[in-house]
């Protein structure tokens, strides 16, 4: 079996790009800024959506090999396994971040919200379970979504395993089904949560600091919400997959160009609904309030994923050299980026605040070097933290140590 996925780095560094963008662009003063300006300004904050692409590409990733093993009618794959990847892949630098920043926060802010009990939560991957600790640290905001992440690497393989032992032989069909009842049980479950789990009104928004910031996310931003991202994900795994049992029909549909085109239309079409909601609040235009325009966003993803693996053109032109480099190091950007951009904010410059600088041309300068630094961190953390751990892990598996997945 293959082990990449075609166009998969493309959209990992386009998810990874897109949030970095925003994170700049929020530090811009856009109504400063001409009317074409201003446009692209809006357009661009619906970057945040590369959250959503992440979950979604995840879900991708990670399910593919149940997915074949389940259309190959084989075992279930190794589940000690898989959290043993996860594991080695995540947390050297996730907890590297964490420690740093809290401890880099700690002392030039003195927080004395929650401080101990919201860096705990992050310690424990727990955050995700109450909005009081939906941010571990007070200087690196963006590693809430690691608890929302590691939940789903939880739900995923165990909705797999009853999948593997509810309906063994009935073939992708029935999985597919199966998993869209997934989808709808987990969208009833949210729902309960939207309606009888709103918090009170009290020091609830961004201007009251983080807590208040949470307050005013929750129950939009929720474990199971954020799950049927992911699960958009493990469809188009699934289609993936009914591709490859397929070759003769991936083959003829490939010959008239229907994966390129499928892969086009639906970039333009992730394009266009960024674009028609650019003027409108977080969490308008989506079923039950959520974040990223679920799913008029998300289902663009699923298709794009699809699509790129058995495309002529599009899927090489999205793993190109920049892209297959910005996935590799993509998890060190979003691990670091924020770190960095409030360094240098609360360091350097004050005014690199939200909506703080006027002008474009001074904006474009620090964002082009703050980059450049991000990319650097980046680079490092992935030389020094996670390609070590990973790198023995790999040595502990080649050398027995480890029980070995099939088809790993």
């Amino acid at each position: 079996m293959k082990n990449t996925i075609l166009g998969a780095d493309g959209v990992r560094a386009m998810a990874c790009l897109m949030v970095l963008g925003h994170h700049f662009l929020e530090r811009l003063n856009g109504e400063a800024q001409t009317p074409l300006v201003q446009a692209l300004y809006h357009f661009g904050l619906k970057g945040e959506a590369g959250v959503s692409m992440f979950f979604v590409l995840s879900g991708m990733l990670l399910s593919i090999p149940f997915w074949r093993n389940f259309a190959a009618r084989g075992p279930l794959p190794d589940l000690r396994e898989f959290a043993r990847r996860r594991a080695v892949r995540i947390l050297p630098g996730y907890y590297a971040s964490l420690i740093l920043s809290f401890g880099i926060g700690y002392l030039l802010w003195h927080p004395d919200q929650l401080v101990w009990e919201r860096f705990f939560a992050g310690l424990t991957l727990t955050s995700g379970l109450h909005y009081l600790t939906y941010f571990p640290t007070e200087i690196n905001g963006p590693l809430w979504s690691i608890s929302f992440e590691v939940f789903c690497y939880l739900l995923m393989p165990l909705m797999m395993m009853l999948m593997f032992w509810q309906i063994p032989r009935r073939g992708l069909g029935v999985a597919y089904l199966y998993w869209l009842g997934a989808l709808v049980l987990v969208l009833g479950l949210n729902q309960v949560l939207v309606e009888y789990f709103q918090p009170d009104g009290y020091r609830r928004g961004w201007e009251y600091g983080l807590l208040g910031g949470a307050k005013e996310w929750f129950p939009h931003y929720s474990l199971l919400g954020m799950f049927a991202h992911y699960i958009f994900g493990v469809f188009s795994a699934g289609l993936i997959v009914g591709l490859e049992r397929s070759p003769a029909l991936a083959e003829r549909l490939k010959k008239l160009w229907f994966f390129d085109g499928v892969a086009l239309l639906s970039l333009l079409g992730l394009t266009a609904v960024l674009w028609q909601v650019r003027l409108e609040p977080e969490f308008s235009h989506s079923w039950q309030a959520q974040p990223y325009f679920f799913p008029y966003a998300t289902l663009p993803v699923m298709l794009l994923l699809a699509a790129l693996p058995f495309s002529n053109l599009l899927g090489r032109l999205a793993d190109n050299p920049f892209a297959r480099y910005t996935a590799k190091v993509s998890f060190g950007i979003y691990i670091w980026h924020m770190l960095i951009i409030e360094l240098y904010r609360d360091r350097l410059n004050l005014d690199f605040k939200w909506s703080g600088v006027d002008s474009l041309g001074e904006w474009l300068l620090i964002c082009a070097a703050l980059t450049a630094a991000i990319y650097a961190a980046a680079a490092l953390s992935y030389r020094f933290i996670e390609e070590p751990a990973l790198n023995w892990y790999q040595s502990r598996r080649r050398n027995g140590r480890l029980e070995r997945q099939p088809n790993g």
